[in-house]
């Protein structure tokens, strides 16, 4: 009798560890989540599309810059240059225009400056930038203003700042390192007509600080600096430009919904508080709120899918997008560019039929085991 107690209770307990242990092993980390959204983001064709929904809007079309991120993200976590090169050939094919340069989508007709930086990142990041001539760089120049030092997206359109910074990335990408050099004096010159005396940096000359015109000012300069030898602190007030970011940041520990991240709408969001972290990481500070920024940015992964998303008003989660999680992930990287975060097990998989039959599979086995223990040594 007391061998068959002894099985019962050795068979009860078996089975329940392997049946709590099964979700267990079947959990996804962070990275693992994130990197299968990704890959649910990429269509037939080789592009990339905002969304994983299936529809004929436009959430439901590759774009460029999805698709540039995602080559970003791709490489970094482990795919190859030749598993996404037929992205790169996708944009070559779909987005380049008549007047050398590159669109958005490919249901637009005019190229942008937005376009030529993020068409030349992911070329650059392939192999195949080479496979863009001169007449490509020539497009980059005549957005400039030369009265104004600064670039515009399009031909004859207004000087942002934005704007500026995708033109010295692009034509640094393109190694045109002694234009640039040419440049420096006007392009420092315009940086300078951007800023305020509040730190911050207008997007267009003579309009009020942004956070976005703040973060391209600073990209811009940053850039710069690297390739001419001079500091930031040589061309722009580091504390009052740090000084101005802070006052977006959400301290209030009991809004759970905000705490941590920056926001110039009245909440946080992912992409203000990319723009923040990363002056910090520009400016090679340590942000003082660094511990809760990197909590609020994980808490913006969508358990769903394993993207990042916008929360909504009502704390609820928006669409995920790659854009979103591309900022996450590049704010992330100014933390630990080993992401070890992303190691961290949050989720289970959804109960399903197949795990429901690998749970149904173990107690089986356990059970014909028992079994046989149980008439082998049965009193």
């Amino acid at each position: 009798m007391k061998r068959a107690m002894r099985f019962v209770t050795f068979f009860i307990c078996t089975s329940l560890t392997l049946v709590l242990m099964t979700p267990l092993a079947l959990a996804l980390n962070r990275r693992t989540h994130l990197t299968d959204f990704i890959a649910s983001t990429k269509g037939t064709t080789g592009g990339f599309q905002a969304t994983t929904l299936a529809s004929t809007d436009s959430q439901g079309i590759p774009d460029l810059i999805s698709s540039s991120y995602a080559i970003n993200m791709s490489l970094y976590f482990g795919k190859t240059v030749k598993d996404v090169q037929d992205t790169s050939s996708w944009i070559l094919d779909n987005l380049k225009t008549t007047d050398h340069g590159f669109r958005i989508g490919a249901g637009e007709t005019k190229a942008s400056m937005k376009g030529m930086y993020l068409a030349i990142s992911a070329l650059n990041s392939t192999g195949m930038i080479n496979s863009l001539g001169l007449e490509f760089r020539t497009w980059i120049t005549n957005q400039r203003n030369v009265s104004s030092g600064g670039f515009s997206d399009e031909e004859g359109g207004i000087t942002t700042t934005m704007a500026t910074y995708h033109a010295i990335d692009a034509l640094y990408s393109f190694g045109n390192t002694s234009l640039l050099l040419s440049y420096n004096e006007s392009l420092n010159f315009y940086f300078q007509n951007c800023s305020n005396s509040d730190g911050g940096f207008a997007e267009i000359i003579g309009q009020s600080s942004t956070l976005e015109g703040t973060w391209a000012a600073v990209a811009g300069l940053n850039r710069l600096a690297l390739l001419v030898g001079f500091t930031l602190s040589d061309a722009l007030n580091v504390t009052k430009t740090l000084q101005y970011v802070s006052q977006f940041y959400f301290s209030n520990q009991t809004d759970d919904f905000n705490y941590g991240g920056y926001g110039t709408s009245g909440r946080a969001t992912v992409r203000d508080t990319y723009y923040s972290q990363k002056i910090y990481s520009l400016l090679g500070e340590d942000n003082p709120k660094k511990d809760q920024v990197q909590k609020y940015l994980l808490s913006c992964q969508n358990s769903v899918d394993g993207g990042f998303a916008e929360k909504n008003a009502d704390a609820s989660y928006g669409t995920s997008s790659v854009i979103t999680s591309f900022f996450a992930f590049d704010a992330l990287m100014t933390f630990d560019n080993q992401l070890g975060m992303l190691n961290e097990e949050v989720w289970f998989l959804p109960f399903d039929y197949v795990l429901l039959i690998i749970v149904l599979a173990i107690i089986i086995v356990v059970l014909a085991v028992g079994v046989r223990y149980y008439r082998k040594h049965r009193d």
